[in-house]
């Protein structure tokens, strides 16, 4: 079974390759941020993802992220799905 310390550990791999490749291998919190900005990018030049679209997508996996956070061993699909409000 997946647990969040094995989804953990697949998010720090990519970040790290992010990192060794933008960021002289620094991991920190501006290579999250980074990291989240360039697959935005990615997103809009590649899948050919509207704005909202890719806003949309960052909601649901936010949401997905708080609602594992609350169960981080078990089905996540048993979690109730956790909104959030995007600012302007």
């Amino acid at each position: 079974m997946v647990d969040n310390s094995i989804r953990a550990d697949w998010a720090g791999a990519a970040l790290q390759a992010f990192a060794d490749e933008s960021m002289d291998g620094v991991i920190s919190d501006e290579a999250v941020m980074d990291l989240l900005c360039d697959l935005g990018h990615y997103a809009e030049r590649v899948l050919s993802l509207t704005e909202n679209e890719i806003i949309g997508l960052f909601r649901i996996g936010i949401g997905a992220w708080k609602a594992e956070s609350e169960h981080p061993i078990g089905d996540p699909h048993s979690n109730k799905m956790v909104d959030i409000c995007i600012l302007e």
